[in-house]
Formats: structure tokens, C-alpha cells, sequence
């Protein structure tokens, strides 16, 4: 794959990235996270960063932008994360993601649900990535790592969601079926592939990230 041949010979330059994302001596001593945002474009990866650190400028499609340390509190949750990039979308960046991979404790993957269902260049585009990542650490038991569906909203034609978190027990049992319904269609999909694990072995969410509730609820799976 043209991604592997790049990242082989790009040694040096994928050494240079992860010292630069290595933890400060500051994140180590008082237990930062460090966390991998990658994933297919506008699939959600600047939203989530925000919903959870509002300085991040979620107005423009992102090529890669440093951020700050920073931390999250609600009710009995508190989460500190290590400074890191928010990287974009793009094809070109993918060499680099075992670089961002092997310097975090977490790594998430997100895509658009709706348009992998639907669209099958973009199923296509979003399984290479899938089989890479396995490929180059994304899986290994040194860090914690999920896989995040997003765009619910789409499926979601009910407002389940919204009822959800308005306390309605009757939406939230809709919902749960709703879901476990498309991450099957998404699960066969890739049933006879080899990075199949990749949805099967660890968590895999799917989630609107245009909410706040539903970033914290993706952290604190790793709690």
C-alpha cells in the first residue's frame, strides 16, 4: 500500500512527530492523557475536541492545529489531557498516524456512519484506513483505543437522542436498538475482512457529535 511505502521512508521525518508529541514532564508527573484524534474528514474529530475544550476553533475544516493541555470535570469524572494536534481528514496525513498512535494512551477513530452505509468509495476509503491503523499499533494492548461512528443524528429520524437526555426511558430503549441495529449492518460489512477486530475486539461507538453529553460519553469509557 502506497502508505506503508511512505511511512517506511519517512523514518526521520515520523521520528521528529513523535518527539514532538511525547508528554512534557509536566503532563507525565500529574498523568495527562495523551490522545490520537484521527479519522475520515468531517467525520466529527474537531467537534469532539471541542465539546470537550472550547478554545478549539471548530469554524473550518482543519489541516493540523496544536492544542493545550487541558482538563474535564463532570459530577465523579475528571480527565486531564496532554497537549497533542488536532490533525485533519486528509489522505496525505495518514503516513503519519502511527507516529500520533505510539505517543498517546489513547487513540480514537472516527467516520461518518450515515455516509459508510451508503457511499461505498467512501466505505472503500475509511476501510483502508481501518486496515493501516490495525496494521501499524492502533490495536495494541499499551493503550486504550475505540473507534467512534458519528452522525446518529441521521439515523435518528425520532429524536430519540434528544429525548434521551431529556430523561425519557422509552427513547433510551428505542435508541439502544437503533444503534445496535446499524453497528450490525456496519459489522457485516467488514465480516470477512481481516481488520475486522478492529470493531469486534475493542469499543465502538456511534455518537452525534454536535453534542456535548456525547463527547464526555465517549471519555469516560476509558475511565
Amino acid at each position: 500500500m502506497f502508505w506503508d511505502s511512505l511511512f517506511v521512508n519517512s523514518t526521520m521525518v515520523l521520528g521528529c512527530l513523535l518527539g514532538e508529541k511525547e508528554k512534557t514532564l509536566y503532563e507525565k508527573i500529574f498523568n495527562y492523557k495523551g490522545m490520537a484524534v484521527l479519522g475520515m474528514s468531517a467525520s466529527g474529530k474537531t467537534s469532539f475536541l471541542y465539546n470537550l475544550c472550547n478554545e478549539i476553533d471548530k469554524s473550518e475544516q482543519t489541516i493540523t492545529s496544536p492544542y493545550e493541555r487541558f482538563v474535564i470535570e463532570d459530577k465523579d469524572f475528571k480527565f486531564k489531557i496532554a497537549s497533542n494536534d488536532d490533525i485533519g481528514g486528509s489522505e496525505d496525513l495518514c503516513p503519519y498516524y502511527p507516529a500520533y498512535i505510539e505517543a498517546s494512551d489513547i487513540s480514537l477513530f472516527f467516520f461518518n456512519a450515515k455516509k459508510y452505509i451508503e457511499d461505498y468509495d467512501y466505505r472503500f476509503a475509511t476501510n483502508c484506513r481501518f486496515d493501516f491503523i490495525t496494521r501499524h499499533g492502533f490495536l495494541s494492548e499499551k493503550r486504550d483505543h475505540g473507534v467512534i461512528g458519528t452522525h446518529l443524528d441521521e439515523f435518528d429520524t425520532e429524536g430519540l437522542l434528544v429525548k434521551k437526555y431529556n430523561g425519557d426511558s422509552e427513547a433510551e430503549f428505542k435508541l439502544k436498538n437503533l444503534v445496535n441495529g446499524i453497528k450490525r449492518r456496519i459489522i457485516d460489512l467488514n465480516k470477512d475482512k481481516d481488520y475486522k477486530s478492529i470493531l469486534l475486539d475493542h469499543f465502538f461507538l456511534l455518537v452525534d457529535m454536535r453534542r456535548k453529553e456525547e463527547a464526555f460519553h465517549i471519555l469516560k469509557k476509558f475511565k
